[in-house]
């Protein structure tokens, strides 16, 4: 290995630790503030944001534990790329005065919309995509994401 090489191999190791930090910056000071609002707008927001750059790690941050436990189930299909990354078009319109369980103090419903790159894990092209979203919290708690689907 001659010494281009191993310049070319340490360039290559400083631009993934810079790439790197400039990724846990953006997590920590973007989004961490963002998916801890008050307000349900700025989370959901915030939610599909972060997927859309590849954050999946800070956006599952939000989701409720119920909505968790669904990726453990022994029969769940984890997609190779999530739907959303790098999507288009993203449109969030609510919240809506729609529960989604009554298991918590407050919960409200929006719909998304966005334009997806990728095919879906159930085959579906890459296209627009539309989703009901429902957030939920108890008094003095912050907001969850306790379930996405494509109806009410």
């Amino acid at each position: 290995m001659g010494p281009r090489w191993k310049w070319l191999a340490v360039s290559a190791v400083l631009v993934a630790l810079l790439l790197s930090a400039v990724r846990w910056w953006t997590a920590e000071s973007v989004y961490s503030p963002r998916l801890a609002s008050d307000d349900p707008r700025t989370v959901v927001t915030a939610y599909f944001e972060a997927q859309r750059w590849g954050l999946d790690r800070v956006a599952e941050r939000v989701e409720s534990l119920e909505m968790r436990s669904y990726r453990e189930a022994p029969n769940y299909v984890s997609p190779l790329i999530n739907d959303v990354f790098l999507s288009g078009d993203l449109v969030i319109e609510g919240p809506n005065d729609i529960a989604a369980w009554n298991t918590y103090g407050e919960e409200v419903q929006f719909t998304v919309d966005y334009r997806s790159r990728w095919r879906s894990t159930t085959g579906e092209r890459p296209g627009r995509r539309f989703w009901f979203v429902y957030l939920g919290r108890d008094e003095g708690e912050p907001w969850r994401v306790l379930g996405q689907g494509t109806g009410p």
